[in-house]
């Protein structure tokens, strides 16, 4: 036991310098990096916003091509920035709709229509949309609404292109569509 030296043992351990340089380069390293997280997220929040700005518009639009599409033809009115017609429904034969009778080979045919005048209208930044005495309004957040009629002849039906600009949060979206009036019932409402 004499020959045996006391050793020393040296703890395992980081000391408070290796500590304070390490915070430092994981400080230089985050300040380097955060300016490109910050950009990645703000592109996620504005495409995403830019995204339900668009699917609101197209639903607006597709609501006006439907309406706009079983139209009568003969009733297809643009003021301004106003669109004006008849919307003819087949209805099963209420009370309150018109018969016209057609004869297909010969044979007379019931049909029983409905006509409910439509206006759509951008008042402000809305569209209202005034459907047989109810008014509602369709879309806000609007800056341009313009409708253009391209009239029909014997071989193409009447068209109706119907141009939307939204904005919202600093972003804008520029919306077009042209809806062709297919109601085949001629020029049936008074």
């Amino acid at each position: 036991m004499a020959g045996l030296r006391p050793t020393t043992v040296r703890a395992r351990g980081f000391t408070l310098v290796e500590l304070v340089i390490t915070l430092v380069v994981i400080g230089i390293i985050a300040g380097m990096l955060a300016p490109f997280i910050f950009q990645a997220v703000n592109g996620f929040t504005d495409t995403r916003a830019r995204a339900e700005l668009v699917g609101k518009g197209r639903l607006a639009l597709e609501r006006l091509a439907r309406d706009v599409r079983q139209a009568d033809p003969g009733t297809v009115r643009v003021q301004a920035n106003e669109l004006r017609f008849t919307r003819v429904t087949v209805d099963l034969g209420a009370p309150d709709t018109d018969l016209v009778v057609s004869y297909l080979g010969g044979v007379p045919h019931k049909t029983y229509l409905e006509c409910t005048p439509v206006t759509v209208q951008g008042v402000g930044d809305t569209i209202v949309w005034n459907e047989g005495g109810a008014q509602g309004r369709l879309l806000d957040g609007v800056t341009d609404l313009n409708f253009h009629p391209n009239p029909g002849n014997a071989r193409r039906p009447v068209v109706v292109a119907i141009s939307l600009t939204l904005e919202e949060d600093g972003s804008s979206i520029d919306l077009h569509r042209e809806v062709q009036v297919r109601n085949t019932q001629g020029d049936a409402c008074p």
